[in-house]
């Protein structure tokens, strides 16, 4: 079995994006599932920054799609983009 800390610095060094929400989503699942152990001892290799793409694909703000900004999605919305500013 492995520990949540494992996991998740398995997701940490992902640095392809969908690779790394479908493997976040897998280990929630486990995590839920009672796979995981909770033994939280940080691995030595555990990274100072999650790892990126090499080459983020840039955009510019007009060509990014348009969020929908209603109810409780668009609550969610507006906290992911807000998430996004640097």
């Amino acid at each position: 079995m492995t520990s949540i800390a494992q996991a998740c610095l398995g997701v940490l060094q992902t640095a392809n994006a969908r690779d790394k929400a479908a493997m976040a989503r897998k280990v929630s699942e486990e995590w839920r599932h009672g796979r995981l152990t909770r033994d939280l001892t940080v691995p030595e290799n555990w990274p100072d920054r999650p790892q990126r793409p090499e080459k983020p694909e840039l955009l510019e703000p007009r060509d990014m799609p348009r969020r929908k900004i209603s109810g409780t999605n668009g609550r969610k919305a507006q906290l992911h983009a807000l998430a996004h500013i640097e």
